[in-house]
């Protein structure tokens, strides 16, 4: 009989151990929702989701693996489509949607508008700025340097306080230069067949040889005796 009894005593116990590890498991493996803060002087890891109402840290905040190379994300909201990336390769942060910077924006490189391009005539150091497309200004532009352009349209008045130099410039209005015009080739106006003229207060010509005329009109500064000569049609006329 004393055997039987030490016999369940023994059983007692095994089974009590046996409940207890599962109820541990449970335990560990649901879900556990902690009422009081967490203090931890070392580290805490959370395999599954962790919903926190506040995180703050005093120190450092890791997301992702700190010694692998991965693509970390930063849910906002709980649809799962609102987040912020690390994308390891190219090295960038993306955002799912817009970003909007209240105060001042720098870059110690440069800035690239677009998804693609090509850029051909700058390095992106030092503040460069890259558009893919189009860009569109509602204010004033202000440029210090150099404006290089293969085609521009300029719907309203374009004023340039300084030099420019174009190989070909056209208007279909008028056109004023506050300094002087130099032209390396010929200056020509097209206007209708009955009047062609360009109005200017000062025109200085320099020497030259007899050219071959081509218009009604040209005129030039003989090289030899330094007077004015125009074609009139049909052989040069000194002018004066």
């Amino acid at each position: 009989m004393k055997n039987i009894i030490e016999k369940h005593k023994i059983l007692a116990s095994c089974l009590s151990v046996i409940i207890s590890v599962f109820l541990v498991s449970i335990a560990v493996y649901a879900a556990t929702t902690i009422g009081t803060n967490i203090n931890t002087g070392g580290t805490l890891d959370v395999t599954g989701v962790a919903t926190l109402s506040t995180a703050s840290t005093s120190g450092s905040f890791w997301l992702g693996n700190v010694t692998a190379d991965d693509d970390d994300y930063l849910y906002f909201d709980a649809s799962g489509t609102e987040y912020m990336m690390w994308d390891d390769s190219p090295g960038e942060f993306d955002f799912s949607d817009d970003l909007n910077i209240v105060g001042i924006t720098t870059s110690t490189l440069g800035f690239w508008a677009g998804s693609a391009g090509t850029i051909n005539n700058i390095n992106m150091t030092g503040g460069d700025l890259y558009v893919q497309n189009d860009a569109e200004i509602d204010g004033a532009l202000y440029v210090a340097g150099f404006i290089s352009t293969a085609s521009s349209t300029v719907d309203a008045n374009l004023n340039i306080t300084g030099n420019t130099t174009s190989t070909n410039a056209t208007t279909t209005g008028a056109f004023y230069a506050g300094l002087d015009i130099t032209a390396a080739g010929e200056i020509t106006s097209t206007g209708s067949t009955t009047a062609s003229v360009i109005n200017m207060t000062t025109i200085k010509f320099t020497p030259a040889a007899t050219p071959t005329p081509v218009v009604i009109g040209e005129c030039f500064i003989d090289s030899t005796d330094y007077q004015l000569n125009c074609y009139n049609g049909t052989a040069w006329q000194y002018v004066w």
